[in-house]
């Protein structure tokens, strides 16, 4: 979006710096967390 020229200059300029590299979970990582998610999800909003 700031590329394009699309997003509110304000708005960027008030995000935080961002430092560090990204943690990308495994696809095993992603099916565990779901399947957590779908067992338990009810149980914390309810």
């Amino acid at each position: 979006m700031n590329e394009a020229g699309t997003i509110d200059a304000d708005l960027w300029g008030a995000l935080p710096e961002v430092a560090g590299e990204p943690v990308i979970p495994t696809d095993d990582q992603t099916v565990k967390a779901g399947e957590y998610l779908a067992d338990n999800w009810s149980k914390v909003i309810s």
